[in-house]
């Protein structure tokens, strides 16, 4: 299932356009998504950028995609919200979207079952000639670098989810000496999976931290995430807390 704006929807309602057979791009981000920032969605457009111009995929499709709620990452509200606040993020999109897979099942789902229930979906949908699409993960820098962690990703999750897709990261400004130096050890171990847009023209240093943070503490996210996210985050008192856990709505 996908969220389109606020309804749900199957990717069989989504106007797919004709691209004259070439094969299309489709960009990914996953995350916990709590709550959306502007970073997330400038992630998304400065991916398409590149992707377009530099790789020479024409953009399909992006998606948000929210990760299950036992992930437990402090600050993660429950999914519910997190579902919500992304569609309302995206709503004024033409080509973004929410895919509420990964969020909506039983259980926690590596990356590369994420990646792979997307390519899925998107195969059953595909109409002939048409090639199937490449699919594209966008993250920061540091997610690249925590790629070195075997404890956090694990070899062989690595190798099936480059078998499934290929990585484009963005810079991110407050990695310290040691982020920097694995970030450099993955992108030499794995040259033709990440494409590492080190100079990006707009790079951005606004995290769901920050905006949580500041919600904890009564200050103003005015410019921080978008208008309607921030009206649903006061309307439902999510982030009152210092450090908030799995919560449901009122």
């Amino acid at each position: 299932m996908w969220v389109s704006g606020i309804a749900l929807c199957t990717v069989g309602n989504m106007s797919r356009g004709s691209f004259n057979c070439q094969r299309v791009g489709v960009l990914l981000s996953a995350g916990s998504f709590s709550p959306p920032t502007l970073m997330h969605l400038l992630s998304l457009e400065q991916s398409r950028e590149y992707v377009e111009n530099t790789l020479h995929h024409p953009v399909w499709k992006g998606f948000l995609s929210p990760v299950h709620d036992a992930y437990q990452k402090p600050g993660l509200v429950a999914a519910k919200h997190r579902l919500q606040m992304c569609a309302l993020a995206v709503k004024d999109s033409d080509w973004v979207q929410v895919d509420a897979w990964e969020a909506q099942q039983p259980c926690y789902s590596p990356t590369f079952q994420v990646v792979q229930s997307l390519r899925e979906r998107l195969e059953a949908q595909r109409r002939l000639p048409d090639p199937g699409p490449s699919v594209f993960l966008v993250c920061g820098a540091d997610l690249v670098a925590s790629m070195n962690n075997p404890s956090i990703w694990p070899v062989e999750h690595l190798q099936k989810l480059f078998a499934l897709c290929e990585v484009v990261a963005l810079p991110r400004p407050a990695l310290d000496a040691t982020d920097e130096e694995a970030l450099e050890r993955v992108l030499r171990q794995y040259p033709a999976a990440i494409h590492y847009w080190k100079d990006a023209p707009v790079q951005c240093n606004i995290s769901s931290t920050l905006v949580r943070e500041r919600v904890a503490h009564g200050r103003s996210i005015r410019y921080l995430t978008p208008r309607a996210v921030e009206n649903y985050i006061w309307e439902h008192g999510l982030y009152r807390q210092t450090n908030p856990s799995i919560e449901s709505a009122q």
